[in-house]
């Protein structure tokens, strides 16, 4: 009898879903559940939205397969300046992090501000004065990027470059190695996971950026075509620009995943042991 009761009493295990499941099937439920109220009109309706202003998906939807051929022209457009400005920020950001450590500790902070400080200026004002001063339309896009892109890597990389234990940085010095040994077998492999990090911000970052400076000065790519499209109130076309867009994001931010996953795995594991 009470072997009978104690396992009535004895809790089921729970069930626990895999993580690759919840993180991605969650947003997907949430992403259906919000283009299901979209479509039969309840958010028009709930929110008081026009049907110009705001199309309903489907709408979207053939806008997008309609132009498909002419948005990829223009996401190219935008990719380009975006992707150079990007390998350009991050080199810059990442050796000027690297030549931090060859100062004081307190130029070190004092750097870290500014980088900090410059991330906060407002994207519209700063491509504005951009153009001022540049007169190309790639080059333009191109140095948009790279002020708005490489302060974060230099704040990042220095703080990965710096959380180097203690006591493997004395094991370097108890065998004599020299300050680029130490660079790179140490403070290196420490940063790697902060990069990736920072890496993955930086792939919004930049199509921001470029999609800013193309509405502020340029007349090409996708930024330029929103402009258009809104101005002459042709917004099924201008949101499924904003659809490309996306699409861009999603990918450039996916393909930085897998490649610290499959390359840089190990640096994860290290960061998070």
């Amino acid at each position: 009898m009470s072997s009978t009761v104690a396992a009535r009493r004895r809790p089921r295990p729970s069930v626990r879903l895999p993580a690759a499941v919840v993180n991605v099937g969650a947003p997907l439920v949430v992403a259906a559940i919000v283009l299901g109220l979209w479509q039969s009109g309840t958010i028009h309706r709930a929110l008081d939205l026009r049907e110009f202003a705001v199309p309903y998906p489907a709408d979207i939807v053939s806008s997008f397969v309609d132009n498909l051929g002419h948005l990829l022209g223009l996401a190219g457009e935008t990719f380009r300046p975006a992707l150079i400005g990007l390998l350009i920020a991050e080199a810059l950001g990442f050796a000027a992090a690297g030549l931090l450590l060859l100062l004081p500790r307190a130029a070190g902070r004092w750097a870290m501000t500014a980088g900090a400080a410059v991330q906060t200026l407002p994207s519209l004002a700063t491509a504005a004065l951009i153009s001022f001063w540049v007169d190309s339309a790639l080059l333009f896009k191109i140095t948009v990027v790279v002020v708005m892109v490489a302060p974060s890597m230099l704040v990042y990389a220095f703080r990965g470059f710096t959380s180097a234990p203690a006591d493997a940085l004395e094991l370097m010095d108890s065998y004599s190695a020299s300050r680029w040994q130490v660079w790179w077998n140490v403070q290196v492999p420490h940063a790697v996971p902060y990069v990736f990090t920072q890496a993955r911000y930086a792939m919004i970052i930049m199509l921001a950026a470029v999609v800013i400076s193309e509405v502020v000065e340029t007349s090409d790519g996708l930024g330029y075509e929103l402009q258009v499209s809104f101005s002459l109130f042709d917004t099924a076309y201008a949101w499924a620009s904003v659809l490309m867009l996306a699409l861009l994001g999603v990918a450039a931010y996916t393909v930085v995943g897998l490649v610290e996953r499959f390359f840089f795995g190990w640096a994860s594991r290290q960061h998070r042991s």
